[in-house]
């Protein structure tokens, strides 16, 4: 028990004459003075905070990190009493403790502008001075905590407040106008939470509301169109939706509204309600239908894993338009069950990236994906991992596709393979690159198909006619003849150096015995 109170207050001593340098790391980042004292003051037993002004007192650093240490306690009266003489702290870390409640007085009453207490136990908000002035706060790392309950009054002295992180607490209720506080608030992460229900009006720039369990969603409450105007990025992924308000957007962006509930692209998507949207993603839902009801128009469209779609069909993007003088980019891949495409379904779009791979296309045709002699989406097409035939209705890709994809972007021909004629199943189509018969047109027999699997022809590689009913011959090159020729003369000249050497030898030797 002695020996216990004796090591604490050696530990008090050490800490009470020592600056901040001597038990943590200082250094300057830019223009930035940091004190990093991450698990340095786990061994003080908490004496560290009633003496924190003196140990400060040498150097106030513009950074404080106290990360990992421990704290379950922060806001004692002796810290309040004193903090208002750091007037050169700026950011503050007191992430990865023991923190269960938040003193919103206690930064009220400084000069902090970054605070992260993530990844504490917090669960509650308490004001334990009175507050006459906002918090100059500006970014509030709240993430990974235990709170329940946000209500309207919980963020009303944080005006100032520009990014604000409540993602993966256990959130399940928030106040209407809980944020209607803020002046700038540009970004606002809510996502893994437990919340059901969405109703605010948010001034955010960006909003992060996936991995809830959201069923209804209204971002204007309040009708106020300077708010609206503000939002760009909307993420309210893997919830349970079935619908899209139907709202107006103005400056939204991006919209992800994969893995929910959804049957089919709502008709409240469309250029009324997000006149300035680029980007949709679909992706994970329960569509069987992939088809536009309403106007829209899209820099990038994305419709992966969705497991119902097994056809798309001609008309499917006759309301989907493309911005004057530009081009999309189009992603259906990972559909597991898609296997007709209609040769139709982009006439009306100008293509900048086309993604079909992972699906279970047998066939396809060059109009299905805008491939003409003149043109090409800039950014290229992929089509890996299809079950595609390579009969002679595919040879147009052997003929056309792959010349132009492996100049500009090759990567997309490293795993195009047939899966039938069972006889080239799993065959690189790259393979058969410059040939110059109709190799899919022609009947391969067996012993045609065992050199095919064991040759690779590159980009210069000039073959000569394959015959139909007769085993593949190919017409060495000079360069082959000229490697050939040298290797043999090269062995040859080994070879007789070597007989050489060895007669010499054998000379030597016979000449030493005969002294014997």
């Amino acid at each position: 028990m002695y020996s216990f109170l004796f090591i604490i207050l050696v530990n008090y001593l050490q800490i009470t004459s020592a600056s901040v340098c001597d038990i943590c790391s200082c250094f300057t980042s830019g223009t930035t003075q940091v004190s990093n004292c991450s698990g340095k003051l786990i061994d003080y037993n908490g004496v560290n905070l009633n003496i924190f002004p003196t140990f400060f007192a040498e150097r106030i650093p513009d950074k404080l990190i106290l990360s990992s240490n421990n704290i379950s306690q922060w806001e004692s009266p002796i810290l309040i009493n004193n903090f208002k003489n750091f007037e050169g702290l700026k950011e503050l870390d007191l992430s990865f403790n023991d923190l269960k409640t938040l003193d919103i007085s206690f930064y009220c009453n400084v000069s902090i502008r970054e605070l992260n207490v993530s990844h504490n136990l917090i669960d509650s908000f308490i004001e334990t001075l009175s507050i006459n002035n906002n918090s100059s706060l500006k970014h509030f790392d709240l993430s990974y905590n235990q709170l329940q309950i946000i209500n309207k009054t919980t963020f009303q002295h944080f005006p100032q407040l520009e990014f604000l992180d409540l993602s993966f607490n256990l959130i399940k209720s928030i106040e209407t106008q809980a944020f209607q506080h803020f002046r700038g608030l540009n970004f606002l992460k809510l996502n893994n939470n437990y919340l059901t229900s969405f109703v605010q009006s948010i001034s955010a720039v960006s909003l992060k509301l996936d991995n809830n369990f959201i069923t209804s969603l209204d971002l204007l409450k309040v009708n106020d169109l300077k708010t609206q105007s503000r939002l760009n990025y909307l993420n309210v992924s893997k919830n349970q939706l079935t619908s899209i308000m139907d709202s107006k957007l103005m400056n939204l962006h991006t919209l992800d509204i994969s893995y929910n509930n959804l049957s089919k692209i709502p008709s409240s998507i469309n250029s009324k309600n997000f006149p300035n949207l680029d980007t949709l993603i679909v992706s994970g839902n329960p569509l069987n239908i992939l088809k536009f009801d309403s106007d829209i128009k899209l820099k990038n469209f994305i419709a992966d894993n969705i497991n119902l779609l097994n056809t798309i069909d001609k008309d499917v993007f006759d309301y989907l338009k493309t911005y004057p003088n530009d081009c999309i980019n189009i992603s259906i891949s990972f559909n597991k069950n898609l296997k007709s495409v209609n040769e139709e379904w982009l006439d009306n779009l100008r293509i900048c990236y086309l993604d079909l791979s992972h699906n279970s296309l047998e066939k396809i045709t060059p109009r299905a994906i805008q491939l003409t002699d003149t043109s090409f989406p800039k950014y290229g097409i992929n089509l890996q991992h299809n079950p595609f035939i390579c009969d002679c209705n595919f040879q147009w890709v052997l003929d056309s596709f792959i010349p132009k994809l492996y100049s500009s972007h090759s990567m997309f021909l490293a795993d195009l393979r047939c899966s039938k004629p069972l006889k080239l199943s799993n065959m690189r189509i790259i393979h058969w690159y410059n040939w110059k018969t109709k190799v899919f047109c022609n009947h391969v027999n067996s012993e045609s198909v065992e050199q095919l699997e064991k040759l690779v022809i590159y980009e210069d590689v000039n073959i000569n006619n394959l015959p139909i009913s007769s085993t593949v011959s190919i017409k060495p090159r000079k360069s082959v003849l000229v490697l050939i020729i040298a290797a043999t003369v090269s062995l040859t000249v080994i070879t007789i150096a070597g007989l050489f050497m060895s007669h010499k030898l054998l000379e030597r030797r016979r000449r030493q015995n005969r002294r014997f």
